[in-house]
């Protein structure tokens, strides 16, 4: 896998071990009950569902980076149960420091922004949070 691979799938894992969601990389496909954990793209079911999706924002150095994680979340018809949902990935990730996901070393998770995206053409609550975070990325340049 690849680091930024490490990262995304380290999250996802992380949010399924706290119950906050599901995360079956390899399938099946998630159940209309279950609480599904993405990567990049945000599939049509479940109804509750989490997309996480990496960007690039700042290089410190030769080793350390701060990377953008957007988390997407989705719900029923209910506001309540989309900032529910949000909440609860809140709760897990901001301010989370000295994490290892894989071959990634992280110093900090921090929420920098959020919005509400609304009702989507299939009558779902959406919103979106930004995240910060702050990792050791080995290069070239730092040996």
């Amino acid at each position: 896998m690849s680091w930024t691979t490490d990262l995304l799938h380290g999250i996802a894992a992380d949010l399924a071990t706290a119950g906050i969601g599901v995360w079956q990389p390899d399938g099946p496909a998630y159940s209309s009950g279950q609480t599904g954990i993405y990567i990049a793209s945000l599939r049509e079911n479940p109804d509750t569902a989490i997309c996480l999706t990496d960007y690039p924002l700042t290089q410190l150095g030769a080793g350390d980076m701060t990377v953008g994680l957007q988390v997407r979340t989705r719900a029923g018809a209910d506001v309540d149960a989309v900032t529910a949902l949000r909440d609860a990935v809140f709760d897990r990730l901001n301010g989370r420091e000295h994490l290892s996901f894989g071959s990634v070393r992280v110093a900090l998770i921090a929420w920098q922004s959020g919005v509400w995206l609304g009702e989507n053409e299939t009558h779902r609550m959406e919103r979106t949070d930004n995240y910060w975070i702050t990792a050791a990325r080995a290069s070239a340049l730092s040996y």
